[in-house]
C-alpha cells in the first residue's frame, strides 16, 4: 500500500469527495488527486493538512484499519539528502555545492547547464 492509496481509503471511509477535501484542507482537488494516484509525493506539512481534513491523527495515515503499520511503498523520487547519505564524502560535497549554485540560477541558466552536461556525457568525458 502507498500513502496515496491509504489517503483515498480514509477519504472514502468518511464519504468525502476530493472537492470536500479541497475545502477542508485548502489544497487543490487536482493536487489531492495527484497524491492519491501516486504522481506527487506529499510533504509532511501536506500530510498534516490532509490528516486534519480527514479529522484523523497523523499516525493513522501510516497504519491500516486494524491499527497495524501499513506497508507503505517508498517514493520513487530521491532527495539530495538521500543521495548524499549513499555517496562518498567527495561526491556529497559536490552535490551540495551543485544544489546551492543551481538554486541561485534562473530557469534559463539551469536548462543551459543541463544541456551542456548532457552534451559532455554523450562525448563520454573525452576532451577535444
Amino acid at each position: 500500500m502507498d500513502i496515496g492509496t491509504r489517503l483515498q481509503e480514509l477519504r472514502h471511509a468518511k464519504s468525502l469527495t476530493q472537492d470536500d477535501m479541497e475545502h477542508r484542507t485548502g489544497l487543490s482537488r487536482t493536487f489531492i488527486s495527484r497524491i492519491e494516484n501516486g504522481h506527487a509525493p506529499p510533504a509532511l506539512k501536506t500530510l498534516e493538512r490532509l490528516a486534519r481534513g480527514l479529522k484523523v491523527p497523523l499516525w493513522q495515515l501510516f497504519h491500516g484499519n486494524d491499527g497495524s503499520p501499513a506497508n507503505l511503498a517508498p517514493s520513487q523520487r530521491v532527495t539530495i539528502e538521500e543521495l548524499i547519505a549513499d555517496s562518498p564524502l567527495k561526491d556529497a560535497r559536490y552535490l551540495v555545492k551543485l544544489q546551492r549554485f543551481t538554486g541561485r540560477m534562473d530557469e534559463a541558466d539551469r536548462k543551459m547547464l543541463l544541456a551542456v552536461a548532457q552534451k559532455m556525457a554523450k562525448r563520454g568525458g573525452k576532451r577535444d
